[in-house]
Parts: C-alpha cells; sequence; structure tokens
C-alpha cells in the first residue's frame, strides 16, 4: 500500500481518492500542478474546485468501480481559475471486490498539447 510519506514525495502528480472521489492525499507535484500552497490546503477542498466538470469525475468513477482502472482525458480546475487538460491514469487500489477502495491516480499535463 502506499503511505502518505511515499505519495507526497513522488516525482509526478499523483493523488489517493476514496471510492466516492474525495481526495485523501497527494504528490507535491499534484500540490504544485494545480497551484495550491499546501497539501492541506488541496485536499480541504471540495470535488467541484478540482474537477472542472463533475461529470467526468462520476464518469471515471463509474468506469473504475466497474473495471478497475481507467485512463481518461479530463479537465482539472486549478487556483488560477484557467482549466488545465489531463491524461489521467486510475487504479483501484485494495480489495478487488470491495466497493469501497481508494484509487490511486497519476496525472500528465496535456494542456499545451490541445492547443
Amino acid at each position: 500500500m502506499i503511505s502518505g510519506k511515499t505519495l507526497k514525495f513522488l516525482p509526478v502528480p499523483a493523488a489517493l481518492f476514496d471510492h466516492q472521489g474525495k481526495l485523501l492525499d497527494a504528490s507535491n507535484s499534484f500540490v504544485s500542478l494545480l497551484g495550491y500552497s499546501s497539501q492541506n490546503e488541496l485536499i480541504s477542498k471540495s470535488d467541484i474546485h478540482l474537477f472542472g466538470n463533475l461529470t467526468d469525475r462520476d464518469i471515471l468513477l463509474k468506469e473504475i468501480k466497474d473495471s478497475g482502472v481507467s485512463e481518461k482525458e479530463i479537465a482539472l480546475h486549478p487556483v488560477t481559475g484557467m482549466d488545465i487538460h489531463i491524461h489521467l491514469s486510475t487504479i483501484k487500489m485494495g480489495r478487488p471486490l470491495s466497493r469501497k477502495s481508494n484509487y490511486l491516480s497519476v496525472f500528465s499535463n496535456i494542456t499545451l498539447q490541445k492547443v
């Protein structure tokens, strides 16, 4: 299992979410990508502050619950207010049949490729 210390220092933007899509933990790279000053500030935000479109989040959660993995392009909403395009890779962590597993996501900023 990935611990908070391990996740915090990953050199790539990554985050751990619960089965409902609530952010539990994040790497420093993910905090920076979204323009927050600290991990605590980012984690205190609700989903509406992170996702550019909550429908994307709901589709993503359903896909992961059904298959255990997901690869998607989504929009995230950083502090600047301008959505950024992200390639998101997510995997279900924990017991395979559990409905309450956590999800590990790795993010790649593809905003410049979309221009």
